[in-house]
């Protein structure tokens, strides 16, 4: 009878289910780094978005143009604040707030940018 005993082979129920939890756990790990490295696209995107916002807006600023067309940014507020600049130049300084309006699950905090720059003729603040 003993003998009979000794030479079954394979595993028994109690291993099996260890053997899941460990898999399920690590399975689990792996999962939650993938499912955070999703969220962190999702906010580098939005703010990389805002970034060529802000950019956009500057090009727009230094050619003189001093209305932007909102339409053409659909999920974003721009603010812009136009001063004098450094004393004794003839240059302007750009403080160009850029805010997202989207309804994303991530909200970025608002990029905010800020630029010298000269005036084109005939532009004022």
């Amino acid at each position: 009878m003993k003998k009979n005993i000794k030479s079954e082979k394979g595993l028994t129920l109690v291993e099996v289910l260890a053997a899941t939890v460990i898999l399920g756990i690590v399975l689990i790990s792996f999962m939650s780094f993938f499912a955070q490295s999703a969220r962190f696209t999702v906010h580098n995107s939005e703010k990389l978005t805002a970034v060529e916002v802000a950019e956009d807006v500057m090009g727009e600023i230094r050619q003189g143009k001093t209305a932007i067309p909102t339409a053409k940014y659909k999920n974003f507020e721009i603010f812009i604040a136009v001063t004098d600049g450094p004393a004794n130049t003839k240059l302007k300084k750009a403080v160009i707030t850029v805010k997202n309006t989207s309804k994303s699950e991530l909200k970025s905090k608002d990029f905010v940018t800020e630029m010298y720059f000269k005036p084109a003729s005939g532009v004022s603040s």
